[in-house]
Parts: structure tokens; C-alpha cells; sequence
């Protein structure tokens, strides 16, 4: 499984935590189901990439959110009716979804993972091999470590969350498959880069 683009996209990210979509060119279709290596844009989002930086820049100006992904030019785009943004990319075996829920008040993102933990522990069918909450330099992050059990392959699950000023919560998972049984650091600092500061509200 190719997860260089996803080791190098980090170090070579600039750290700006909004995307540079100055002096680019974008094509207007009517509605995004693949990033190929052309900017689009459509009534809802805005797709950027920068191959040189290894980096993909997604807005969705609906919900005012942007993520920064690695580079890679498979990214489709899928419809699902409980996320605001489901992606995947099959060449680095990554999955991205945004879904959200409202609040009548402000949630510690903390205390909302740790019952988002104590959920998926209580349902999850297959064997839980390792869950925890990682701290991370702004956002806390909720990891689990899942056994496939057909394939014996270990999946990869993370999560965090950003709240509006309208209490409306938008959580942000991702997931991967791997044969090994640990992410490497580099593998990990990378999705702790996704799930916080490459996950901005504006």
C-alpha cells in the first residue's frame, strides 16, 4: 500500500492553516465527484491541489469547513446522506468523512470522544485491539485499532471534532487498512495533522 504521499505531505505542508487558492484557475462543473489534478469548484465545494507541496486543499462553503488531504489524483467523491463530505482515495487507502449533528450548547471535545469511545466500544462487532485518546497540540484525537477478521488486516479509525457558534458539531473520521500492527510515526503524524490543525472551520 503506497503511504509515502502520505508521510512526505506533512513536512512539506507550510503549516498555514488556510488554503492558497490565490492565482488558480478552477473549473466549474455542477457537481464534484472526483479530483483528477484539476482545480474544481461547484456550488458547494472548492478542490485545490498543489502537487509541488503534496497537499489537496477541500472548502465546502455551504458548511464552512476546509481539510487539507495528501496529494493524490484518485479522490472520488461519494454521495452519502449522513455525511457532508465522504471521500476516498484507493492509491493511498484513505478514507475522509465530515458529518455533522446540532447542539443546543458548547461541547469539550474531550468529555463528546470519550462517549463517542464508550459508544463504538458497546456496539462495534468486531474485536477492539486498542482505543485511546491522543492528545494533540489543539484538538484531542479518538483512535481505534480494529481487527478485520477476514482478512486479519488491522483497521485504523480516527476522529475529532470542531463546534460553530450555532452549536452545530462537525466530526471529521478517517480510516485506513493496513497488514501491519502498527502505524509507523511518521503514518501517525500525519492523521494527528488531519484530524487538527488540517481541520478548520471559518
Amino acid at each position: 500500500m503506497n503511504f509515502l504521499k502520505i508521510f512526505l505531505f506533512l513536512f512539506l505542508f507550510n503549516c498555514k492553516s488556510e488554503p492558497e487558492i490565490l492565482n488558480s484557475s478552477y473549473l466549474k462543473v455542477s457537481k464534484i465527484t472526483s479530483y483528477t489534478g484539476k482545480n474544481l469548484t461547484d456550488s458547494i465545494f472548492t478542490v485545490h491541489g498543489r502537487k509541488n507541496k503534496n497537499i489537496l486543499n477541500i472548502t465546502n462553503e455551504y458548511e464552512k469547513f476546509h481539510i487539507t488531504l495528501p496529494y493524490e489524483e484518485d479522490w472520488v467523491f461519494n454521495e452519502n446522506l449522513n455525511s457532508v463530505l465522504d471521500i476516498k482515495s484507493n492509491n493511498l487507502n484513505l478514507n475522509i468523512s465530515v458529518s455533522k449533528e446540532q447542539d443546543t450548547e458548547i461541547k469539550n471535545p474531550e468529555n463528546f470522544l470519550k462517549e463517542l469511545k464508550n459508544r463504538i466500544e458497546s456496539r462495534i462487532p468486531t474485536p477492539i485491539l486498542k482505543s485511546e485518546i491522543i492528545n494533540s497540540p489543539t484538538n484531542p484525537i479518538l483512535k481505534f485499532k480494529i481487527l478485520n477478521p477476514e482478512n486479519g488486516y488491522k483497521n485504523f479509525h480516527y476522529w475529532s471534532i470542531r463546534q460553530n457558534r450555532s452549536f452545530t458539531i462537525y466530526k471529521l473520521h478517517s480510516s485506513f487498512e493496513i497488514g501491519q500492527d502498527e502505524v509507523s510515526q511518521k503514518l501517525e503524524d500525519n492523521m494527528k495533522f488531519i484530524q487538527d490543525s488540517g481541520f478548520q472551520l471559518f
